[in-house]
């Protein structure tokens, strides 16, 4: 009798630690489901400072693991830009933060330097984000930058997957 007390009694204490460890996990899930993802492609509008030139597209993907990839339509004009490689975090007051490089090349195709952005996102919702970002010109090595003045202003849509149909 002792024996199947026992049995009962762990038994009776696996079915609540499962209970326990369901009724817990419901929250975090719902906790993280609330949490919007920056994660996907997303098509950019960056608007320069006042005068220095207009408005240009960029696309851009954030990929887990904190890698920010993008390309802009400027990259082919002189001096032609490599794509932009770089990192992406999110900050401790929610938004997402981003230093990103590129090479710019001569004429005859050297590279001669870096262009770093740095640049700061806040999620308007689950497609939808704007931001700022500051430009600076840097050595071969990203180092030794001289920042551009003023800020870019950023708005982004994400790059929606669309469903093929077939004929």
């Amino acid at each position: 009798m002792n024996t199947l007390f026992q049995y009962f009694k762990v038994n009776v204490f696996i079915v609540a630690l499962f209970g326990l460890v369901a009724l817990t996990s419901v929250p975090m899930v719902q906790a993280q489901e609330t949490t919007v993802n920056i994660e996907g492609s997303w098509f950019f509008t960056v608007t320069p400072p006042a005068a220095v030139r207009p408005p240009f597209h960029v696309l851009v993907s954030f990929s887990a693991g904190g890698v920010f990839f993008a390309n802009t339509q400027n990259d082919l004009l002189s001096p032609v830009a490599s794509p932009q490689h770089g990192s992406w975090t999110r900050l401790s007051d929610g938004n997402i933060g981003s230093t990103e490089y590129s090479f710019i090349h001569d004429p005859t195709g050297h590279a001669v330097g870096t262009i770093r952005v740095v640049a700061v996102y806040q999620l308007t919702n689950k497609d939808s984000l704007v931001g700022v970002g500051r430009q600076s010109l840097c050595d071969l090595s990203g180092q030794n930058c001289f920042e551009f003045p003023g800020s870019a202003q950023i708005a982004g849509t994400r790059i929606p997957v669309e469903t093929l149909v077939l004929p």
